[in-house]
């Protein structure tokens, strides 16, 4: 047993007792990737005879790596909560108690190794010691550890979200690629329909997240709408290979409005882009592919039709007399996969090390090699504490690759600050003739504060634009605080910080401003989602639009 003294808002200044407990070192935090927790947990009593429970945790993560200073200040921070001993929900207190080196050395000298002779102790001593060494140094040289590559194995699937149906989509230039449909989640709810885009390299995956507990299909199903998703062709698919483009994806979007027009009746549908998808999607709207009179209105993530780089990637576009897309042709051809193993080639494996130094804040270093190879093409598309361990651990397999073609035409839109169609002539699409087809849409448009692939200034440039053009009524902009790219859709708590603010615009303009919708207690939701009732489907099907 343990006595001591501990002062604490609405608790007794007087001494504690200590009884039993429990420590974890270095416990891998799964709702935070590369972060080790240090948490204490113990009973105590003080002298009138009331139990508490003492709750405490140290938070070391990547922030610490190479900064001997970071470290200690992170390993002697403890956080504590005071409850109840019987009842834990009860919170007496909370504070913050920072170890001073005097308390740590004293607290060092008051250790005893355990065993029957020295050697016993010698050995308990050495293996305590070397643990924490490891452990440490695993954070503290996080840029030096052996990277992690892609598993065979799945990991933290909690949330498998599969479509109720997979349809086949011809395009008109004879391209093949996929639409899939997630029937709604609530009969209570009048159903409508919501048409989603995922951006370039990822799939419907993006939107039904199976490692987070509530997805972005999770969430809207759930609000009572039927959403359809393209995995067009620029997306996780092979044939995203061919050296198709933004430009080129207008046309399987298109198909999908069709086909679901054809389903559904030919009332105009409220659609969600993301990023590239985005790009494509306004390609198609601008130039007149897609006709504006089918849309209800935009939800634009990250960019819309004024693509506007971060630094790190306009320095890939300025830097060097030869672009890099070129330079990735002459040594390694006309694709980059975002996934890479231990028995790639030569020159495959040398980037995978010279990738550990990409240039970021501490905060941001991890040593997962998809994570790596995703940045250096996109820039970083996530800020890290916004994913939990199980999607972080396995970005490989939410991610594809990106062809030369495409990614020529992205760097010159992103250089020239609007969307394009192909080489060679680039043009703009963005000329007030083509802008005039937007009219009476409403859209909104919201971007990370942290974007590190395209600034905010991307959908603030759309935003001033479009106000100026034809005034401000049904256009609102959003810049979410502490997200960076595609974290606002795979975050772990996007469901709190971002799904509700996109759905309420949805509402306000499929379901009219009157609309109230009540937020369902979303960790009972979750716990018991498959037990929801559902409006049917068709589990598992594919169909061909012809």
């Amino acid at each position: 047993m343990l006595t001591g003294t501990f002062t604490c808002a609405g608790l007794p200044g007087s001494p504690f007792m200590v009884q039993r407990g429990a420590f974890h070192l270095f416990t891998a935090d799964q709702e935070a990737t590369g972060t080790r927790n240090l948490s204490y947990d113990f009973d105590m009593t003080s002298v009138d005879g009331t139990q508490y429970h003492f709750h405490g945790f140290k938070v070391v993560d990547s922030s610490c790596a190479l900064s001997p200073w970071s470290f200690w200040k992170a390993a002697s921070t403890l956080y504590v909560t005071i409850s109840l001993a019987d009842d834990h929900t009860q919170v007496l207190g909370r504070g913050i108690m920072n170890i001073g080196v005097g308390d740590f050395l004293s607290e060092i000298f008051t250790l005893k190794p355990s065993g029957k002779n020295f050697w016993a102790r010698l050995h308990s001593t050495a293996s305590f010691m070397g643990y924490f060494a490891r452990q440490s140094a695993s954070l503290f040289l996080a840029p030096l550890t052996p990277q992690q590559y892609p598993i065979n194995s799945y990991t933290g699937y909690i949330n498998n979200t599969a479509p109720d149906d997979t349809i086949k989509i011809v395009a008109s230039d004879g391209v093949q690629t996929l639409l899939h449909v997630f029937e709604p989640r609530n009969r209570n709810i009048e159903t409508k329909n919501l048409f989603m885009i995922p951006g370039a390299s990822v799939d419907q995956q993006i939107y039904s997240l199976p490692t987070i507990q509530v997805n972005a299909i999770n969430y809207f199903t759930r609000a009572g709408y039927r959403v359809f998703v393209t995995v067009h062709r620029i997306c996780q698919l092979m044939v995203a290979q061919d050296n198709w483009t933004t430009f080129d994806a207008r046309l399987d979007i298109k198909a999908c409005l069709e086909w679901i027009r054809k389903e559904q009746g030919e009332e105009p549908i409220y659609t969600i882009s993301h990023c590239m998808g985005a790009v494509a999607f306004s390609s198609g709207l601008l130039d007149g592919t897609i006709p504006a009179k089918w849309i209800l209105g935009i939800t634009s993530s990250q960019v819309f039709c004024h693509p506007i780089w971060s630094t790190a990637n306009m320095a890939k576009v300025l830097v060097g007399p030869v672009p890099i897309n070129k330079l990735w042709g002459w040594f390694a051809g006309g694709w980059f996969s975002c996934s890479s193993g231990q028995n790639d080639s030569y020159f495959q494996r040398l980037l995978n090390q010279a990738l550990r130094f990409l240039p970021d804040s501490r905060e941001e270093i991890c040593n997962n090699n998809s994570c790596h190879r995703t940045s250096l093409i996109f820039g970083r598309c996530w800020n890290h504490r916004n994913l939990n361990e199980a999607t972080h651990r396995q970005i490989n397999r939410f991610f594809g690759g990106v062809n030369m073609t495409l990614l020529r035409l992205l760097m010159q839109a992103g250089y020239r600050g609007c969307v394009t169609s192909n080489a060679p002539l680039f043009n703009d699409l963005t000329k007030d003739h083509h802008l005039r087809r937007l009219r009476g849409i409403p859209i909104m448009l919201f971007s990370g504060s942290d974007n590190q692939v395209l600034t905010p200034e991307s959908t603030d440039k759309t935003y001033t634009i479009l106000r100026d053009m034809f005034g401000t009524k049904g256009y609102e902009r959003h810049v979410v605080q502490g997200y960076g790219h595609l974290d606002c859709w795979m975050g772990r708590k996007a469901y709190v910080d971002v799904f509700p603010m996109v759905r309420m615009e949805v509402d306000a303009v499929v379901r009219g401003d009157e609309y109230r919708y009540s937020e369902p207690n979303w960790k009972e939701t979750w716990m018991g989602w498959k037990d929801l009732p559902q409006s049917g489907g068709r589990q598992g099907k594919r169909r061909s639009v012809y």
